[in-house]
């Protein structure tokens, strides 16, 4: 599972680092933050455990939820850019969950 996971997590920055039409290095390290949170979200069923994971992501890419919350609300003044590549970063991932 470890590995499925690492796996996923890879393919998807690769995916939207080759896709992006944006330079910012801060845009594409909150997606591929939240493309882990939502890895997370949907392949842990105890949401104890997956808030331990979501805190360790967190931690690793020295965010506090704070911070990454205000990040989301940073990139949300775009917001069709946003919810444009949130929904397909989410259908990605999705689509790789379904075919494992």
């Amino acid at each position: 599972m470890r590995t499925k996971y690492n796996l996923l997590v890879l393919v998807i920055f690769f995916i939207f680092l080759s896709s992006c039409g944006k330079d910012d290095k801060k845009y594409e390290e909150f997606f591929e933050t939240y493309g882990e949170i939502f890895i997370v979200r949907e392949f842990t069923d105890d949401k104890l455990e997956a808030n331990k994971k979501i805190d360790s992501i967190l931690k690793s890419k020295n965010l506090s939820e704070p911070q990454f919350r205000e990040l989301t609300f940073e990139f949300i003044k775009d917001r069709e850019g946003f919810f444009k590549r949130l929904e397909k970063l989410r259908d990605s991932i999705r689509s790789k969950r379904d075919s494992l």
